[in-house]
């Protein structure tokens, strides 16, 4: 029998480096130049990877590998619509960068934080070049798989931002981005920094929006570092396309009694994955990575992360709530790691499933590897539809059954949201659920 191959060439990548290297963020420092083209070379060596990979073997990548989009850097047509940029005025008030077919635009942005320094990738690397490189060289050094699409943002990446937050500084504003992605076949390469001190406190509202025409491909990498005694809440909220590819990969490092919060409302894509690779360095520290994964029509949402527990006393949840509708299709793989010596470690994972059409389909994968044995750990998955009996009753008090589906569907739904601690954001959140069952009059819902 012949062995698949793990990996499929993207000869077309190193052509388009070749062409817009120059013209990169940091093109002229020489470092980010020498870790541009180490990326490049990386990607070039492997390419798009396959089902063969046991990491990727639920998400089929065939299609973005035949696809040919624009080279980055391509010029923007500015013909979006105006309120797609009316999005930001339904979100809680704070600094805000936008970014359009993946370019930052300062017109549109108000990155003014005060204490919190938020700057653009290159302004970044112009004022705090050697924070942003110890941060790459810290989340690369604890994360050494080789991951493909994280050589090809590195080696391609146009924009992004960098967000330091000092000692002891408490935000009192989040600080909210919104990607807009407005042309056919572009594609964003971007990259998020976040260095978060001993003692800061900040919150991240990143929401990602194309437009009907867009068909474009997002690969996003989030660089994390968070300190001592600090804590760091990411919401992200996907509004992509059915044609759209959207891959993402969170790197993070948190250290001693310090907390990492993260959800992501994910609406799918033709292709989504997000992936967190997540080390806890110090003790006494909590990650909670959570998601809501609401699918229909044929899109497909992959959440994938591991966490791995490298010292005592710490706490991980992944929790993971999906509806899959039509003939969409939801991945879950969850994995905690605890490390010899990572005692009393409380490691949890949940995946929760509904289906709703008999041409749904949900593949999960909680796994466990413990090498200490004073921890608490556990995994489970379920898999179902709704209760029939719950129906019966709530149409037989005098709704319709439309409205009943809807109200047991949002109740599955609704600990996810519930679950989100900073309370500001929790009635956009349910907003996007309601229109989510509003958008089709034709589903099954």
């Amino acid at each position: 029998m012949v062995a698949r191959a793990k990996y499929i060439e993207k000869p077309e990548v190193a052509d388009q480096f070749k062409v817009i290297n120059t013209k990169l963020p940091g093109s002229d420092i020489n470092w980010m130049q020498q870790w541009r083209k180490q990326a490049m070379e990386a990607f070039s060596n492997t390419g798009i990877p396959t089902q063969a990979q046991e990491e990727w073997k639920f998400t089929n990548l065939k299609d973005l590998q035949r696809k040919n989009f624009t080279s980055p850097l391509s010029d923007i047509e500015e013909h979006f619509i105006t309120k797609d940029l009316s999005l930001l005025d339904q979100l809680p008030q704070g600094p805000r960068l936008v970014f359009i077919d993946g370019i930052y635009q300062e017109k549109y942005s108000d990155a003014v934080t005060g204490k919190i320094m938020v700057y653009p990738l290159k302004e970044a690397l112009e004022k705090a070049g050697d924070r942003v490189k110890q941060l790459l060289d810290q989340t690369a050094q604890e994360d050494a798989e080789t991951h493909p699409f994280v050589d090809l943002d590195a080696a391609l990446m146009t924009d992004g931002f960098y967000v330091h937050a000092p000692k002891n500084v408490v935000a009192d504003q989040p600080i909210v981005v919104l990607y807009l992605n407005t042309q056919a076949k572009a594609q964003s390469h971007l990259r998020v920094l976040l260095d978060v001190e001993e003692g800061a406190d900040i919150t991240l509202i990143e929401v990602h929006k194309s437009l009907e025409v867009s068909a474009s491909f997002t690969n996003l990498v989030t660089n994390t570092k968070v300190g001592a005694n600090a804590r760091l809440r990411q919401i992200k909220i996907n509004h992509n396309t059915a044609d759209d590819y959207h891959i993402a990969m969170t790197q993070a490092v948190i250290e001693k009694d310090s907390r990492l919060e993260s959800f992501n409302l994910n609406t799918g894509a033709r292709i989504s994955r997000h992936e967190a690779h997540i080390l806890i360095q110090g003790e006494n520290s909590e990650c909670h990575w959570n998601s809501a994964l609401l699918l229909r029509d044929q899109r497909h949402a992959d959440f994938t992360a591991r966490v791995t527990h490298n010292a005592c006393h710490c706490l991980s949840k992944q929790m993971c709530k999906t509806i899959v509708d039509d003939q969409a299709k939801a991945v879950f793989q969850g994995k905690t790691i605890v490390r010899p010596g990572a005692q009393n470690t409380d490691g949890y994972q949940l995946n929760n499933n509904l289906l709703l059409s008999p041409k749904a389909t949900v593949d999960t994968k909680p796994e466990l590897e413990i090498f200490a044995d004073d921890v608490k750990c556990s995994h489970g998955a379920t898999t179902g539809q709704l209760d029939k009996d719950a129906l019966f009753y709530l149409c037989s008090r005098g709704l319709s059954e439309q409205e009943a589906r809807q109200l047991l569907i949002k109740a599955f739904i609704a600990d996810e949201i519930e679950a989100v601690t900073y309370d500001e954001i929790k009635p956009h959140l349910n907003e996007l659920v309601q229109e989510w069952f509003d958008h089709d009059d034709n589903s099954a819902i």
